[in-house]
């Protein structure tokens, strides 16, 4: 083989290596980036939480009342980085009322949940200045602080976890009424991050007002097919017996043979389960939609009806910019003093 060959196999050999590399960094980037790594809780009147992954992107977003649905009614925010995200929230909640211009003083607290105490606080000050941006270019007398969940303390004591820990076990047992919240203390803070990802995710076309409701009918609706469930308890029990290896070829067949007896039986209930379930959705998704459609109406009516207010706001800001600003930094120090 002459050099010539020699020379462009060894480079065709690199470009393979480094494009492998850069596939395999992408693939990984790509599976990783729908796990939920942080909750960022955002309240002021509309409130509302976005489970971030570990790019910082929003990756599910939890309304936490019918007003914080509204404000973002029109956005997109899944998938947009979090500083994007939260200059789409304020300003909406700006632009609808609901954060008053001409109030003295409005307090937005922000809650950040994050297994590493060091990404807490670099995201809590990351938000905390955006929105201070936000208010300050608007002349706002307006703040945002760092929350202290100190009612969650003595709770988090009695089950002998962090306050972080704590509230995670309680929003996920919330949003997930099969689960125990004893039964989560055993699990680490990520795979409760996760839970709670995944049920946001699976209202995610519920509408806030109705999704009580929803809620409430699939548990209703799970209590009348409990021998399912159940049936699937005893199956997962009998696929761990018959490993044990104390067990004879016969007592193995014999589970074997009940396994099968249970899967034909469970398999006819959830046939059953899921086209009950199926209608559920269906009915809830389809009032969502009519409530969707208002609630972009309300948004629109009453960002026309503000939309006065703020003019003036604004004019009276740039003829006093100076007494307004001091009175922005009184107030921002008294919340730090607070």
């Amino acid at each position: 083989m002459n050099k010539k060959v020699i020379w462009i196999c060894s480079i065709i050999l690199i470009l393979l290596v480094v494009v492998g590399a850069g596939i395999g960094i992408w693939y990984n980037k790509k599976i990783n980036s729908n796990v939920a790594k942080s909750i960022v809780q955002i309240s002021v009147n509309p409130n509302v939480q976005f489970i971030l992954n570990d790019s910082n992107r929003v990756i599910e977003v939890n309304y936490l009342n019918q007003d914080g649905e509204i404000v973002l009614i029109n956005a997109n925010v899944k998938g947009k980085k979090l500083d994007e995200v939260v200059d789409i929230f304020i300003n909406a909640s700006i632009e609808v009322g609901y954060i008053d211009v001409d109030t003295l003083g409005t307090k937005i607290e922000i809650y950040v949940q994050n297994e590493n105490s060091e990404e807490v606080e670099k995201l809590q000050n990351r938000i905390i200045k955006n929105i201070n941006n936000i208010f300050d270019k608007n002349g706002i007398i307006a703040g945002a602080v760092a929350r202290v969940k100190d009612d969650l303390i003595t709770k988090a004591q009695e089950f002998g976890v962090s306050v972080e820990k704590y509230s995670l076990m309680l929003q996920a047992s919330i949003l997930d009424t099969s689960l125990d919240i004893l039964d989560l203390k055993e699990k680490t803070e990520q795979q409760i991050l996760e839970i709670i990802k995944n049920s946001v995710a699976e209202y995610q076309n519920i509408a806030f007002s109705l999704k009580n409701s929803f809620v409430e009918s699939i548990q209703t609706l799970k209590n009348q097919f409990v021998d399912m469930f159940e049936l699937d308890e005893e199956i997962e029990y009998l696929k761990e017996s018959i490993n044990k290896t104390n067990l004879t070829e016969e007592a193995k067949e014999t589970i074997k043979a009940q396994i099968d007896r249970c899967y034909e039986k469970y398999n006819e209930l959830k046939v059953k389960f899921d086209e009950e379930y199926n209608k559920l959705v269906k009915k809830f998704e389809e009032d969502s939609h009519s409530y969707i459609l208002k609630s972009k109406e309300k948004f629109k009516e009453l960002k026309e009806n503000n939309s006065a207010k703020i003019k003036q706001h604004l004019n009276n800001f740039n003829s006093n910019s100076e007494e307004v600003k001091q009175k922005i930094k009184n107030y921002r120090n008294s919340l730090n003093v607070a």
